[in-house]
């Protein structure tokens, strides 16, 4: 995963993008699940009031997934979609070294995946001129269907968890 922030004045804009590998077996019934993820976005947004901003922006989603079950074919499909991304930020720098944000966004409507949503809470702390670390949780949900052969899958998958990265200041 990895990431980029700037901001001037009352904008702001960010970039990321990220890569999940996931596998899963069972052997009562055999089922076998491989699904490679990227995902990736960009915001841009405008500060409205005392560190609120409005934000508007889009994500990328593309998946490689294989199912095998049973006797029956390998199911393997790599769909890939552009979604519209709305939203609210808060964000404040609380000290020299420290800034906090929380970000949540909405998206899809039905323009690539049937729905999408995020949250994001982070601190950053730089603890030198131009070096820092950054901490926080996030979560990632999307739904999306995909129709071969009359036959229609749907993948709705919520992913959660730690973030920790370290960052470079200009």
């Amino acid at each position: 995963m990895f990431g980029f922030s700037i901001q001037k004045s009352r904008w702001y804009g960010d970039g990321e993008f990220e890569y999940a590998g996931l596998s899963a077996t069972r052997n009562r019934p055999h089922v076998k699940v491989n699904v490679d993820a990227r995902v990736g976005g960009a915001d841009v947004g405008f500060d409205v009031w005392k560190h609120f901003y409005v934000l508007g922006g889009f994500t990328y989603l593309g998946l490689r997934y294989g199912i095998t079950f049973e006797n029956f074919p390998d199911f393997q499909r790599s769909p890939s979609v552009w979604d519209p991304l709305v939203g609210v930020m808060w964000q404040k720098q609380v000290s020299k070294e420290w800034t906090i944000q929380a970000k949540a966004q909405g998206g899809g409507f039905g323009v690539g995946t049937d729905e999408e949503w995020l949250a994001v809470g982070k601190a950053d702390w730089q603890f030198a001129k131009h070096f820092g670390l950054m901490f926080g949780y996030g979560g990632f949900h999307f739904k999306i269907s995909d129709t071969k052969l009359g036959k229609t899958l749907t993948v709705n998958q919520t992913l959660h968890g730690p973030q920790f990265g370290f960052g470079i200041y200009f």
